[in-house]
């Protein structure tokens, strides 16, 4: 399972896309019509934009399948690794510090 902190950022991202920018989108219409503006160049305007709306969002869940998948490859690496060797401490800077 992928820890949730690292699943924040793709979850606001899609509240952002689904609670404010769709809504927004739908409002544009309605102001557009009110405002007399060509309705099809004002659809097709929207459409456009819900269209890299979800384009992006499709990415976020490719991202977020690559990640998951990641995950489990690792959690597949530590059962098969002996028990020993997974378990030891990893000090990054430790070169640096004894010279």
């Amino acid at each position: 399972m992928v820890p949730l902190p690292s699943l924040l950022p793709i979850f606001v991202i899609r509240l952002h896309a689904s609670s404010l920018i769709l809504p927004l989108l739908d409002s544009l219409l309605l102001s557009s019509i009110r405002l007399g503006l060509s309705l099809t160049s004002t659809v097709e305007s929207i459409l456009e934009a819900r269209s890299g709306i979800n384009g992006e969002i499709s990415e976020i869940a490719e991202i977020e399948a690559a990640s998951t998948g990641e995950a489990a490859r690792l959690r597949d690496a530590l059962r098969r690794a002996p028990p020993g060797a997974v378990r030891q401490p990893h000090h990054p800077f430790e070169r640096i510090t004894q010279t």
